[in-house]
């Protein structure tokens, strides 16, 4: 049974669902859905205290088991992600690169690979925001905003 909690971050709310075993969502929402049953475990108590630390600037890595779910073509996006250490970034031509790569691919869209890293449903659990343009710009799409990803990345490269 799906249980949903909230956790408060310096930059809006985060809504965080699992099950017993795993985290399946980390987003930013605007407004709480009254309608929704807010029922926290001791998965969501473990991912609120990872966020809280996060945010502290006191965690660099995560070790809530996540559940996963794509295709196998978002899966090797969203793998090459995790990859990505705490304060550095990876462009999204570096990451296609490295999926052609591992795929055996001659060609691969990089439009593709935004659509695979906009496709998260794991803020910050799987660091989408660490990805950038060729040009290495911090302002661009972000699926909670580009405010957001500049605050992400401003927290990560001050540490």
């Amino acid at each position: 049974m799906k249980k949903i909690t909230f956790f408060e971050s310096e930059v809006g709310k985060i809504k965080l669902t699992s099950d017993e075993h795993s985290l399946l969502e980390c987003n930013f929402v605007e407004t709480i859905n009254e309608d929704e049953v807010l029922e926290e475990n001791e998965l969501l108590s473990k991912a609120k205290k990872e966020l809280e630390e996060y945010f502290l600037g006191k965690r660099t890595t995560f070790n809530i088991p996540l559940d996963i779910k794509g295709t196998k073509y978002q899966k090797i996006v969203w793998n090459k992600i995790l990859e990505i250490p705490y304060g550095e970034i990876k462009t999204y031509k570096e990451i296609g690169e490295e999926v052609k790569k591992e795929l055996g691919l001659k060609n691969i869209s990089y439009r593709a690979i935004g659509k695979a890293v906009g496709s998260n449903k794991l803020l910050i659990f799987i660091p989408c925001h660490r990805v950038v343009y060729k040009d290495k710009s911090k302002k661009e799409m972000y699926k909670a905003g580009p405010e957001i990803k500049k605050y992400l990345l401003d927290l990560e490269s001050s540490r």
